[in-house]
């Protein structure tokens, strides 16, 4: 039996990272160097039989090689090398491992093995989509690596075997570990033949005949993807071995897993096609995921990792990157916009095509999947959202934030939770009763049925995804309300410029006008003794400066009611960013989320009356959160403000669009008035007013008016118009 360890010369034991039948994992850190690392060592192989240990050692000679052989793979744990750096501590290690055999030295790696991460409440119904992508996507490029490179069949892939790595910067890396079972061959089409492996996550090939080969990993990365995707099993975990077996054996490719019908008296099993609704990826990518998995689950080995282009014919492996991994690069490359829509209460996501090419196509998938109207279809941006604001010339792709993704633990507090958020024109808000699983349905009203203890665990975990989702999409809900009065002072801020030029100009042009005036009563005889033989056109002439008197004044008063309606909105506007209604309301928990977890996803000893009791529960907190009356005030209130914006910012423009008009008008006027003068004192006047006209030309150097939610706002406008003039009728004084 191997000696014992102790600190041996800079090298310090800091705890035991895992243990097994026969062998351990010891954590070391060199406190000169503050270098870290593992080693792994055999404990007592006694009570094997001499075939066993041979058996034994050579797989341990086989693994110390691979591990020192394997470095170039940044998704493999590394060996590391300190027989010329530190042969004394070498010397030590081996000296205390007997058998004749050599500990294996490996990188340490500080954050755990993934099956940990499983293991955490939060995870109980699967990983966040952006962690799913990261674990497959280093599990995918260390075993085509193995496959293809080495030829190694690694035979026991299963989370514990994929460790957590993190860096200085804090960038998370997984890495492939324990080869104590992998297999060589010169030829991965051999099969192989020993029953190796951990049940659950070995293929029914290696129990059926024994012989296998390569696509036995298929399986297992098959039956890892489910786990992280939904926080459990696909293949009635609860059940014996013996059901498993037979019924994976009759699953046709298209199922996915199997569960155990809580309806049946006798023990019968369903087979599920899809995966489960509790899960945290978005629609697109577990579509996606289905469709893998059909492949990779694929109880048939000869057709495992195959899969059918449009022409139904088959792929394999034939190719350059074999079918399995190439199918799994397409669904964790594809780019999916995630969206929130606050006025339907629905998460929604749409992958970003070709065929998603204009604002208009989300707008059209997004009243598909909510039931408004397209042109009532309004898109809000998260607050420090990279592309700043929507236009005319804003594509769906525009709107994808790659650095979004991760909506993890470890990010959820310092990124949004979607990238878009929509909204309702009419303000109107549909908040729909959640759905309850056949499970909860089963168990809800009074019921003889017995709660078997795997409906006791499943049961606490559809309940705790439930209750999960709900307060998520609640703290969306304020978020969206928060995000949409920040945007309004934002947006407000930016036409207040614009407001004190077209103030200053107004100014400028009643002075223009006076001083016209003021000209016309100091000649006032000369003014008549000019049209003295033209009567008609005195008449036409003051019938134009009637007119545009008129005009004036409506522009005149606009200005100065838009000014007034801009200061109040604003002020309305702060109020709501000052309240911090929806900070004080984000981090609370609600629905007592932290309670559950604590309580029932520990020892999952959920009664039926608890249950109930806190279905109960939940919809009276949940009526209570909808309903309240800060919320929805400020619901009602944005929305009025939000609207007054968008008349704010099409009003300016208008304003905007019209003065040159006002301009040309009155200059005409002046024209017309001193055309017929012959002396030079008078074209001196004109001359004069010339260049008092110069300086009322708006000043457009400030540009356009940043237009409100563009996409939206000509039906917006349109709507307006038709109503009501909106020069005139709704600028009222508010």
């Amino acid at each position: 039996m191997p000696a014992s360890l102790k600190n041996y010369g800079n090298w310090m034991i800091l705890k035991k990272l895992g243990q097994g039948g026969f062998g351990e994992v010891l954590h070391w850190r060199n406190s000169q160097t503050g270098q870290e690392i593992a080693t792994k060592r055999l404990k007592d192989g006694s009570s094997l039989s001499t075939d066993e240990r041979c058996k034994l050692f050579d797989r341990w000679r086989q693994e110390y090689n691979w591990t020192r052989n394997l470095t170039e793979m940044p998704y493999i744990v590394r060996g590391i090398f300190l027989d010329d750096t530190d042969p004394a501590f070498m010397n030590y290690l081996n000296s205390n491992h007997g058998h004749d055999l050599p500990v294996i030295v490996m990188e340490y790696c500080n954050g755990g093995d993934v099956r940990r991460l499983l293991q955490q409440p939060e995870n109980a119904n699967g990983l966040s989509e952006f962690e799913v992508r990261e674990i497959l996507r280093s599990l995918r490029l260390a075993l085509e690596y193995l496959h293809r490179r080495y030829s190694i069949c690694h035979r026991d892939l299963k989370p514990d075997n994929i460790v957590l790595h993190r860096g200085d910067n804090g960038k998370r890396q997984y890495k492939l570990t324990d080869f104590g079972l992998a297999r060589h061959n010169q030829n991965l089409k051999t099969l192989q033949q020993s029953v190796v492996g951990t049940i659950h996550y070995y293929a029914p090939e290696v129990v059926d005949t024994g012989r296998y080969n390569n696509k036995v990993d298929y399986w297992s990365m098959g039956i890892i993807a489910f786990e992280l995707c939904c926080g459990r099993l696909p293949f009635i975990p609860h059940s014996s071995h013996f059901n498993i077996i037979v019924n994976v054996g009759k699953k046709p490719r298209e199922c996915i897993s199997i569960s155990q019908d809580p309806d049946s008296t006798s023990e019968s099993f369903i087979f599920h096609n899809e995966l489960p609704k509790e899960r945290h990826l978005t629609e697109v990518r577990a579509k996606k995921m289905t469709y893998w998995l059909r492949s990779a689950l694929d109880a048939k080995y000869q057709t495992r990792g195959t899969f059918h282009n449009d022409d139904e014919k088959p792929v394999t492996d034939e190719v350059q990157t074999p079918a399995i991994f190439a199918e799994l690069d397409k669904l964790l490359d594809c780019k999916v916009l995630t969206v929130f829509a606050a006025c339907s209460y629905k998460c929604l996501a749409y992958e970003i095509t070709p065929q998603l090419a204009t604002i208009s196509d989300l707008q059209h998938l997004i009243a598909r999947d909510t039931g408004i109207a397209q042109e009532s279809v309004v898109l809000l941006l998260p607050t420090g959202h990279p592309h700043k604001r929507i236009t005319e010339q804003t594509r769906p792709a525009d709107l994808f934030v790659d650095h979004w993704q991760d909506t993890s633990g470890r990010s959820r507090s310092s990124i949004p939770p979607v990238m878009i958020y929509v909204l309702d024109l009419n303000g109107t808000y549909n908040f729909p009763e959640p759905n309850l699983t056949p499970l909860m349905r089963l168990f809800m009203p009074p019921t003889a049925k017995r709660l078997e203890t795997w409906m006791s665990k499943q049961l606490a975990l559809e309940v705790n995804f439930l209750l999960s989702e709900e307060q998520r999409k609640f703290k969306m809900l304020l978020l969206s309300l928060r995000d949409h009065v920040l945007t309004l002072e934002d947006a407000l801020l930016t036409f207040k410029p614009h407001i004190e030029a077209l103030n200053a100009q107004k100014l400028k042009f009643m002075g223009a006008i006076d001083y016209f005036r003021a000209l016309q009563n100091a000649g006032h005889e000369f003014f008549l003794k000019m049209y003295q033989n033209n009567a008609p056109g005195l008449s036409n002439w003051e019938t134009k400066w009637v007119n545009f008197s008129s005009a004036w004044n409506v522009i005149r008063d606009s200005i100065d009611r838009i000014i007034a309606r801009f200061e109040s909105v604003l002020r309305d506007v702060r109020k709501h960013v000052d309240d911090k209604i929806c900070d004080k309301m984000i981090n609370q928990d609600l629905y007592k989320v932290e309670k559950f977890r604590a309580t029932y996803l520990r020892s999952y000893e959920l009664k039926v009356v608890e249950f109930r009791e806190i279905l109960i529960a939940f919809a009276e907190e949940r009526n209570e959160a909808l309903n309240n009356q800060s919320v929805k005030y400020l619901r009602e209130s944005t929305f009025e403000l939000y609207r007054q914006t968008i008349k704010i910012s099409y009003t300016i423009q208008m304003i905007k669009n019209k003065w040159p008009d006002m301009e040309n008008q009155f200059m005409a006027l002046q024209l017309e008035v001193w055309k017929n003068a012959a002396d030079n004192s008078r074209r001196a006047s004109i001359a004069e007013l010339n260049h008092t006209m110069g300086s009322l030309t708006l000043d457009d150097s400030r540009g356009e008016i940043p237009t409100f939610f563009d996409p939206q706002t000509p039906s917006l406008i349109d709507s307006a118009l038709k109503l009501k003039d909106l020069l005139v009728k709704e600028m009222e004084t508010d």
